[in-house]
This record gives structure tokens, sequence and C-alpha cells, in this order.
């Protein structure tokens, strides 16, 4: 869904709930923060012993929500070119289990989630994948753990487990600082500067109607922050938003990915509490200095559209809002607002 890129979409009440946040057990990929430098052994067709693929480069992975999310970015350059991709883990502390999204800068997209746990200093996560046009079942872990090194694999299967194909691993090992700039830098071609003017520190206040399809309903306001940061060499960004009213605290995250194919941007959002990306992602562009974005889902049981803006667009402020429609894009209810004066 969409809320801030997205809020709570079921929220009914008063706005969301203020609930402590769970800090994921004994700081689980702590050791993973940091920067990487990678060998990488990736097979072309994993299900019928296709030939292998090896790739070096460098892995940069940085926290947020205080250690209870992070975000891994890496690029690659072996045997097939240049990869550029990411991951987004986010602890869900209900459930005590992380969620791991992954993409790469050529689909602008974010797979469905790998789910799992550490036990044993050993992180297992299973999922879905599509490998060779077929629907399989994947695993992911992270092993050999020691705080210079480590190993990360997939394996899939498309025949329910019975048996698993290594699709790729990757040894990292610790580095003091990045690669050599001309290692990492994205190509040019894969720039779109629309989301450009976020960049950066902003002072942000938020205005939450508290029944989304009430044309009349109320309105409660929060005042905070939020920070935008580079992905990917500024081919992506991650929006990262705090503020307190009323109602409690909002915490959470968007990340913005563009697909060079399709010339769209894709909105991801996820709040803190819910410790997982909330769907479906928001799609759209910009055009003569606004971004509209747009998604179907459902809010209380409706099917309803939802879009998204950025307006009025300035090198020290910006606007945003959301609005929610019922009659097929006929007539929108605006039920988010978000105003963003940039910290000097």
């Amino acid at each position: 869904m969409s809320v801030p890129e997205h809020s709570d979409r079921n929220a009914k009440v008063s706005g969301p709930r203020s609930v402590p946040a769970q800090m994921p057990r004994n700081g689980e990929f702590d050791f993973s923060l940091g920067v990487w430098e990678a060998d990488v052994l990736s097979r072309e067709r994993p299900l019928s012993d296709g030939r292998w693929n090896k790739f070096h480069g460098s892995v940069i992975i940085r926290p947020f929500w205080e250690g209870a999310a992070n975000l891994e970015e890496f690029v690659l350059v072996g045997d097939t070119g240049r990869r550029q991709g990411l991951s987004l883990r986010i602890y869900q502390s209900l459930q005590r289990q992380w969620n791991i999204y992954q993409s790469t800068s050529g689909s602008g997209v974010l797979s469905a989630p790998m789910r799992g746990i550490f036990a044993e200093s050993e992180g297992a996560f299973v999922g879905q994948t599509r490998v060779e046009g077929r629907n399989c079942l994947a695993r992911l872990t992270y092993s050999d753990i020691s705080p210079e090194s480590h190993r990360v694999a997939q394996e899939v299967s498309s025949d329910g487990g019975s048996r698993w194909f290594l699709n790729w691993e990757a040894r990292l090992n610790k580095r003091d600082s990045p690669m050599p700039a001309q290692d990492t830098e994205p190509d040019s071609s894969e720039r779109k500067p629309d989301f450009d003017f976020h960049f950066g520190t902003w002072t942000t206040h938020v205005a939450r109607k508290l029944e989304p399809l009430d044309p009349g309903g109320d309105w409660v306001d929060y005042e905070g922050s939020s920070e935008v940061t580079s992905v990917w060499g500024r081919t992506a960004s991650l929006f990262e938003l705090k503020v307190s009213g009323p109602a409690g605290e909002i915490q959470g995250a968007g990340l913005r990915l563009f697909n060079p194919s399709s010339g769209q941007w894709s909105l991801n959002w996820a709040n803190r509490r819910a410790g997982e990306i909330v769907p479906p992602a928001m799609f759209g562009d910009f055009r003569d200095g606004e971004g509209v974005f747009f998604s179907q889902e459902t809010y209380d049981g409706r099917a309803i559209f939802s879009r998204n803006r950025f307006f009025e667009v300035t090198p020290a402020s910006c606007r945003f809002d959301q609005s929610f429609s019922t009659d097929r894009g006929k007539t929108w209810i605006t039920n988010w607002k978000m105003q963003f004066a940039r910290r000097l």
C-alpha cells in the first residue's frame, strides 16, 4: 500500500497505536554492517547444471530503526558484466522473525520476502522465486559468521524440497573503506533525477485523517523529521520518517526504485510496528515537476484506488499527499498530508 508513501491502511481509530519497538534478539544482523569485499559464484541455470559465473565487488550495509532494519547495496563485476542490487531486511517483532526483500537496478521492483530467523549462529530464511521460467521454493542462509567474514547462499527447489540446487553463493570479507569509485559508480543511463530534490534532512509536519474515506472527517497532526539518502549512487533512495502526535509515534521507511525499461518508479513503504513492506507498491513518474503514483488495493474490505503526489517542489520545501478513490478514480478523498521544510 502507500502511506507516507503509506500509513497503516486499516487503522480506523485515532492513528497508529504507540507500541514499544522490540529489538531483534542479540543484534542478529549486526555482524553484517559495514563495508565488505565480495566474491560471488552464480549459476546461469541452476536446475539444469548450467555454467558458473564469477563476480567480484563491493557490499555496503547500513542500519536504520536502531538496528531493527538495514539496507544492503552491492555492485558486482564479472563474467557476464555488471550487477547492481540490494537487500532490505526488516525485523518483525510480533513474529520474532526477519523479512528480507531483494531487488536489482534493472527491475525496479522488490521481490516477495524471504522470512526466517537466526538459530545457533546461522540465519535461515525461506520463500519463493522464479528460476528458468519455473516457480521454485528458495532458502537463503547466512553462515560461517565471524567479525571479518561470512558466507551467504541461496538454494532453489522446483519439486517441493526433494532436491535443492545451489543458485548462488557469496563470500564476504571485511574492508576498512569502500571499493574504488570506478568499480561502484552507476552507469549514467540508469540515473533518473526525479527524486534528487528530496535528498537531505527535513522538518516534517504530517496531517492524517482519522477516517480516510470520510470527506469531512477529523484530522490529527504529527511533528518530527525525515531524511532521504542515496541508494545505488543516487539511482534510488531511502526515505526515513519519524514523527509524533496525539495518537503516538509513526516510524516508517520508503524505498524508491526506478525501472529504466518502463521509466517508472515504484514506492515501497514499511512501518516499524508492522515490520514488513505494506503491499502493494505504488507505480508512477514525474511530469512537469510533479510526481504522481497509483495502486489498486483494499481498504476496510472495499476495493479502492490509491494515489500519492509530490508537488510544489522547491529547493527548500515540498508537499506530499495521499488520496483514496472509491469510484474508479472519478473523485479523490485526501487522507494524508506531509509538508517538508529543509534543515540547513
